[in-house]
């Protein structure tokens, strides 16, 4: 009878070990799906705010590159990207990239309105880095480039 007693204790003891083992995995489990998620919607968020500065930066210097003679205008530009990224701006003859430096994240457009054969735009390569939180787009005769602004 003393056996039967101590058998039942012992199947009451495992089942809570097993109760708490599988509370355990579930919890190790949500917590690594959950950053999975977390990781995701950072690297979207990441992209939508490129995107987002790459559309301000590129439209600008399409809009400059309409204006006839010398202009330049000043864009203040987000330091970093998702308050965590810092980049670089590319402008080159194959368009305007931007990439992050930490996360190997980057995007980038084709100026199609000045790179049309016969615009006799000349675009002058440069890159830059946004900490300076200022960039500079400028046109002097057929040339549009960026440049940094100390602030």
């Amino acid at each position: 009878m003393n056996r039967r007693r101590f058998k039942k204790g012992q199947t009451a003891v495992f089942e809570e070990v097993m109760l708490f083992g599988i509370g355990v995995a579930i919890f190790i489990s949500s917590a690594f799906i959950f950053n999975y998620y977390q990781d995701v919607s950072l690297d979207i968020t990441t992209r939508d705010h490129m995107t987002e500065t790459l559309n301000y930066i590129s439209s600008t210097i399409l809009d400059i590159s309409r204006i006839d003679g010398n202009v330049s205008v000043t864009l203040n530009i987000p330091e970093k990207i998702n308050e965590k990224y810092y980049y670089t701006i590319t402008l080159d003859s194959n368009g305007i990239e931007l990439e992050t430096i930490s996360a190997d994240i980057n995007i980038s457009s084709n100026l199609y309105g000045i790179q049309r054969p016969g615009s006799g735009l000349i675009i002058r390569p440069n890159t830059i880095a946004s900490v300076s939180r200022k960039l500079m787009i400028y046109k002097r005769g057929n040339e549009i480039g960026i440049n940094t602004i100390n602030i």
